[in-house]
């Protein structure tokens, strides 16, 4: 704040207290006058009192080949034409007046150090001869201030202004005084910092506004303040509930039991196998997002010359879904239009072009929610992004788009072959780069994202398709873990059911002997008796 006040002052001193530096200065006035026959013509220069000359330039326009001629007399330039030379030839009666720059039209007269110490008039003569007709001339006067000594002094002899020498003394001072106001302004900031900062230590907090601090809290207030923040501060408890909310909404979006009353919409897109990057092939592309359309030629793998790419914003005057069709297949025409000299010369397209000039695949990114029968027929569900064109919600957008290109006849042969949602085309695009993305996110309006699920069979939720079920690859690690337990369990319950069986055979037949033998003895014994 200091400096800016002290600057106004210092510009007002260098401007209005030292002489000569204000620009409304002017030491030597002139004014020229226009030669005559007959009589001379004259540049009258009016010098302040105590005023010394350092510099007066003369300055003769456009004079023809016969100069003008001048009789000497006292305080009287001359200046002859030399035809010999071919210039001119200009005398000063005066001492101390030196000359160069002479030249065939232009006259520059140098007077060093020469000290008027009267104010008055000073005439300079240009004499014509009679045969020349009146001509303009202008005088360019630079004077430099100096004292009233008729020694020029010694400094400016270097090359030194000598405007600096009277300049230095205000200057100087303002300097100073500036950097003194930067030193205390620096001072009083450090201050208001440091006492902020014993502020925040002994009340614990402060609220920040923009760029101001208000006042330290009072501990009723800060209790206050810490309640509010308390609710945005969530723990990883916390943080770990909403990812399991999410997942479980996410894994009720995808089974046709439960999306329809699950939060978080989950559509197949049909898009199976995700790119390599070693496809080739070419596809023209039409992107609806909002109320913009671009069209743009992708040539796979990229071509060195840049595809060409078109965008469009969707007329206001588009009340139907046929309009809206229609006006892509316009702007599709155009595009072909526009670029026809580039599908004709691309080397890559020139076989394929020649064949049938407008035979190209399309692929339609739709970035609004739709449920999938293939991955090129696909319904609309519902309209976002403040659009709303009613004849189009679950009606096939391959069909209509088809439809609208056969009402051109160059479109005929447009051949739509994948209808995606936009981040779809995100997740597309970075998994040539990068193989192992597998969740693309868009953050606009609103917030979509897409990710790589497993399933077996086409998914239950595209409209008309068979009854899926989901299976995920850890999951049939672990069923074929379980069977092959369940198996050898089952084994060796057999083995142990055979060796009980053993045994019990063996136990029977040693009984079995040993009633035989018990037998046998007492047969023997009744017998002997």
């Amino acid at each position: 704040m200091v400096p800016t006040v002290l600057l106004p002052v210092c510009m007002f001193l260098l401007f209005n207290i030292i002489p000569g530096a204000s620009s409304d200065s002017k030491p030597i006035t002139c004014e020229a006058g226009t030669f005559t026959n007959g009589e001379p013509a004259s540049i009258d220069c009016n010098f302040r009192t105590n005023i010394t000359a350092s510099e007066l330039g003369l300055s003769v326009t456009k004079f023809p080949s016969d100069a003008p001629k001048g009789d000497t007399g006292e305080d009287v330039l001359l200046c002859r034409w030399d035809k010999e030379q071919n210039k001119y030839d200009c005398s000063i009666e005066m001492a101390n007046y030196v000359f160069d720059n002479i030249l065939t039209d232009h006259l520059v007269v140098r007077i060093p150090a020469v000290s008027f110490e009267q104010a008055g008039w000073y005439k300079c003569y240009f004499v014509p001869t009679e045969e020349i007709d009146p001509y303009p001339c202008e005088l360019r006067v630079q004077a430099r201030p100096e004292s009233t000594s008729t020694a020029r002094p010694e400094s400016t002899s270097t090359g030194e202004p000598e405007e600096s020498q009277a300049v230095l003394p205000i200057v100087l001072p303002c300097v100073i005084v500036v950097l003194v106001g930067v030193c205390i302004a620096g001072l009083v900031l450090f201050m208001r910092r440091r006492r902020a900062n014993r502020a925040r230590k002994s009340m614990g907090m402060e609220l920040h506004h923009g760029s101001k601090t208000t006042e330290p809290l009072l501990p009723d207030e800060k209790q206050q303040v810490d309640k509010l923040s308390e609710v945005f501060q969530l723990s990883l408890t916390s943080l770990q509930k909403v990812v399991n909310v999410l997942e479980q909404e996410m894994q009720a979006g995808l089974h046709s039991s439960t999306q329809r009353s699950a939060d978080t919409g989950m559509f197949r897109t049909c898009v199976s196998p995700l790119p390599t990057a070693s496809e080739l092939g070419y596809i023209m592309v039409f992107q609806l997002r909002s109320d913009w359309l671009t069209i743009e030629l992708v040539i796979i793998p990229s071509s060195e010359a840049a595809c060409p790419s078109l965008s469009f914003s969707v007329q206001k005057g588009v009340a139907t879904g046929k309009q809206l069709f229609d006006f892509i297949a316009d702007k599709a025409e155009q595009f072909v239009k526009e670029n026809l000299t580039f599908l004709k010369d691309n080397r890559k397209l020139k076989k394929e072009f020649n064949k049938n000039p407008l035979q190209m695949p399309v692929a339609f990114v739709f970035a609004f929610p739709c449920k999938h029968e293939t991955i090129s027929k696909a319904y609309l569900t519902k309209w976002t992004k403040e659009l709303d064109w009613k004849d189009v919600v679950c009606k096939d957008l391959k069909e209509m788009l088809q439809q609208a290109f056969k009402r051109k006849k160059r479109l005929n042969n447009l051949e739509i072959v994948a209808i995606v949602n936009d981040t779809v085309s995100t997740l597309v695009s970075a998994a040539c780069s990068d193989p192992q993305c597998k969740v693309a996110l868009h953050v606009e309006n609103g917030l979509n994202a897409c990710h790589v699920e497993y399933f077996n069979t086409t998914g239950a939720e595209c409209p008309d398709a068979e009854k899926q079920i989901e299976v995920r690859p850890d999951i049939i690690v672990f069923v074929v873990v379980i069977i092959i337990i369940i198996i050898i369990i089952i084994i060796i319950i057999i083995i142990i059911i055979i060796i009980i069986i053993i045994i019990i055979i063996i136990i029977i037949m040693l009984v079995f002997v040993i009633d035989v033998v018990v037998l046998g003895f007492l047969v023997i014994v009744v017998v002997i008796l």
